[in-house]
């Protein structure tokens, strides 16, 4: 996301590289439409059935770095640009598509920086598109109360059966916490709400996020080792 192009500074780029015979060898470098300066193209990357997608946070192709995503398919053989998404709901600052997760037909895009409504600062939200020959908008997610700097789908993971949500920055001490969602009948319903139970101010709980099916992990990147029960 910091790659330098063509003389623009931190434009980004993404890089494909394909297993053959035991071996990785690149096979494409990708780049978003109009590119700008602090665009943090390659942000958050995600891949499933053909299409590989790349976050682009700063991109301000409308309101600046309101963000996009890219969306690219082969077409001849060749990595191809074929969509971009943005939010409906963008504006200034939001910083859409600095996470990304997709399965199946669905894709879960972080709006980190998104503000909610009453002017409650970077409170943060995760939009949901239908995945197809074409994306489209189904519905903003974010915390019934939301609270200032929570960066509210920093992290995502998305499955079958589960969704995730971190927010890292919640809790005002930014101790962070994860919001869990059940997918029933294509949409994705709010669940507990997962805290560290040793937690402190500043452990920034929920920064990243992996689940295997049973057992969720969390990053808390902040953590001092020695605080609470760690």
């Amino acid at each position: 996301p910091g790659a330098d192009r063509d003389g623009i500074s931190n434009r980004g780029a993404a890089y494909v590289y394909r297993r053959s015979a035991g071996s990785w060898a690149w096979e494409a470098t990708l780049a978003g439409a109009d590119p700008g300066a602090g665009d943090n193209f390659g942000s958050a990357v995600a891949y499933a059935q053909g299409t590989i997608l790349v976050g682009a946070p700063g991109h301000g192709g409308g309101p600046a770095e309101a963000g996009a995503v890219f969306a690219f398919r082969q077409v001849a053989g060749a990595w191809t640009l074929v969509e971009t998404l943005v939010s409906p709901q963008g504006a200034a600052g939001d910083r859409f598509g600095s996470a990304l997760a997709i399965e199946g037909d669905r894709l879960l895009v972080g709006v980190p920086l998104a503000d909610a409504a009453g002017a409650v600062a970077d409170a943060g939200a995760a939009d949901v598109f239908a995945v197809g020959p074409a994306f489209s908008f189904l519905a903003r997610l974010a915390e019934t109360l939301p609270s200032a700097n929570a960066q509210f789908g920093a992290a995502l993971y998305l499955g079958a059966s589960d969704a995730f949500i971190g927010a890292p920055g919640n809790l005002a001490s930014t101790q962070g916490f994860v919001r869990a969602y059940t997918r029933s009948a294509g949409a994705l319903v709010a669940a507990e709400r997962l805290v560290a139970l040793d937690g402190a101010s500043a452990d920034r709980f929920g920064f990243s996020l992996d689940f295997d099916g049973s057992t969720l992990q969390v990053g808390a990147p902040a953590r001092l080792i020695g605080e609470g029960g760690g």
